[in-house]
């Protein structure tokens, strides 16, 4: 952990790849796989050493005489100086970060944005469960941002009011304890460069075109899309279970049974109280014979109810039991209403447990006894990749606790994960700059520091940072009663100031490290983002030591 300004840190949770594994995936296409580092004997049986004694002549033995050819530094020179990005893809780390609020607003502006333009992603209608609404990821940029009036622009009132909107929607994300479709809400959208993507075709035709190394949810967790298009591991998607079985066996009470013909069989079948259904005549069919007495057999339907199969000269019918046991001792179905199991076990067909009602009275059984359809995520084999060429790239930021989305049907990640105060509140930390960050001043450098028309001294600077501490004070203050009276989290949030620390998880692989990097590390960036920047070279220099020298020679 790297302790960074007042209260913040970067942690460094993990890395995977390597400087080797770079120039592994650079020599896929002639399959020659990494060779060494230093200079390398082209002899047999000769190993790369870092500093040979005779760069003309190999000291093993025997001696092959066959001089010293460079290691494969040079060809990840050549890489990295030729923006052959695709394979630093292969290495990435993932590190916690807590940081101010104002902080992270310059941090996300480098999110992996990895979705294309036509990409669905899929709401919740507002006035009904699980009804789909679907809005392209593009269109959904497009309304996040400022709106300007055209006919009278100095009377506009709010001109963020169609991203109000987009904030309300309910966007289904999945429980990644439950695996259920549950609701979030989006908290960013962005648009990113244009970078090579794939289409991926799942089985039942459900498609999604995003970049390679964009975070999907697989039936072995987490992994980039490339990883699982290369393992062939099957995708997560939103679908439908079916309903919970509730089946168990059931005691018949043979001595009250009651039994009486079925309407409409020609007087050939009876059946009882308790559910069961016999012959009451002899007769021949082209397929079977039945005697009187003898009871049908019962089997289950795929939908978990019991069924019998009747049969009547050539004609045969399948009917479900309890439906013929309404019928007969009840009357015929009432308009609008269907079967009910009051004791909601699908095997019970006696007449005690069985009434007609409404399908808002059974929906509301299902409820009761844990029957009802619900979305949940589901796993499907890959059937084929396609190249999808260059494309713009966009990505959402969403509310947790679960930082996931639904795109195209699929369950994808985003790269970033801050700390919801919806869910938990934030901590009682805030940053407070030093007298010597408050004199720092600029005449060129405009977003870094801003201009002042006053020469600050010392004396100001400690009576601003006190005024700082007392609005810190007061906001806390108000944000701890907002709670503390149950006015909901995400609208207690609100006199949280942007100097408030918070935390994230951020993943991402090397090529868009080295891009964070190259603009949070300029002497133009606001200087506190770049105390940031600085510990999270520390941790790419330890584990990408030779690419990180690249990059930063490069860059001096």
């Amino acid at each position: 952990m790297i302790k960074v300004l007042d209260h913040g840190y970067v942690h460094f949770i993990e890395s995977w790849g390597s400087d080797e594994r770079i120039v592994e995936a650079a020599r896929m296409s002639t399959d020659k796989g990494f060779k060494g580092w230093g200079y390398i004997c082209p002899g047999p049986n000769c190993m790369p050493v870092e500093m040979p004694g005779d760069i003309n002549h190999c000291e093993h033995k025997p001696p092959c005489q066959n001089g010293w050819v460079s290691g494969d530094e040079k060809l990840l020179k050549y890489l990295y100086e030729h923006k052959h990005m695709t394979p630093f893809e292969m290495g990435g780390l993932i590190i916690e970060v807590q940081a101010p609020i104002f902080v992270f607003r310059e941090w996300h502006r480098h999110r992996t944005q990895c979705l294309a333009a036509n990409t669905l992603i899929h709401f919740d209608a507002p006035k009904a469960e699980f009804a789909i609404c679907h809005q392209r990821i593009d269109d959904l940029w497009r309304k996040w941002q400022p709106t300007v009036a055209k006919s009278r622009p100095r009377r506009q009132k709010n001109e963020l009011w169609p991203r109000s909107r987009i904030q309300e929607m309910r966007l289904r994300c999945a429980d990644e304890t439950t695996n259920e479709i549950e609701h979030t809400s989006i908290f960013n959208v962005i648009r990113g460069e244009q970078k090579p993507m794939i289409t991926v075709t799942t089985t039942s035709g459900r498609t999604l075109t995003a970049t390679r190394e964009h975070r999907v949810l697989t039936n072995l967790g987490w992994m980039t899309l490339g990883e699982a298009v290369q393992d062939s591991v099957p995708l997560a998607l939103e679908g439908y279970r079916r309903d919970k079985l509730r089946r168990w066996d059931v005691i018949l009470d043979e001595t009250n049974e009651e039994w009486k013909p079925m309407w409409g069989y020609h007087g050939l079948y009876e059946v009882s109280s308790e559910g069961r259904v016999r012959a009451i005549r002899d007769y021949q069919t082209a397929r079977t014979s039945i005697k009187a007495g003898t009871l049908l057999e019962i089997k289950v339907h795929r939908g978990g109810y019991n069924y019998v199969t009747l049969r009547h000269i050539d004609d045969t019918h399948i009917r479900l039991v309890h439906q013929l046991v309404l019928e007969t001792f009840v009357g015929r179905r009432p308009n609008g209403c269907e079967a009910r199991h009051l004791n909601n076990n699908m095997a019970d067909s006696r007449l005690s447990n069985l009434t007609w009602g409404t399908s808002a009275e059974n929906a509301n059984d299902r409820v009761i006894s844990d029957r009802q359809q619900r979305l949940h995520v589901i796993f499907e084999e890959i059937a084929f990749i396609t190249d999808a060429g260059m494309q713009t790239t966009f990505d959402l930021t969403v509310k947790g606790p679960w930082h996931n989305f639904i795109a195209n049907g699929f369950v994808v990640h985003n790269s970033y994960n801050e700390l919801s105060a919806r869910y938990t509140p934030l901590p009682d930390v805030n940053y407070v700059p030093t007298i010597e960050r408050l004199l720092m001043t600029s005449s060129t450098n405009k977003q870094a520091q801003g201009i002042s028309q006053y020469r600050l001294d010392e004396q100001q600077c400690e009576l601003w940072l006190e005024s700082l501490k007392e609005s810190y004070v007061r906001s806390e203050t108000t944000y701890k009663v907002g709670l503390d009276w149950g006015i909901p989290k995400e609208l207690a949030r609100l006199p949280v100031p942007v100097g408030r620390y918070s935390r994230m998880r951020a993943s991402t692989n090397l090529r868009n490290w080295l891009m964070f990097l190259t603009l949070r590390l300029d002497t133009a960036a606001q200087w506190e983002i770049r105390q940031y920047a600085q510990a999270v070279s520390v941790f790419i220099a330890e584990r990408f030591p030779r690419t990180y020298n690249l990059f930063a020679n490069t860059k001096s």
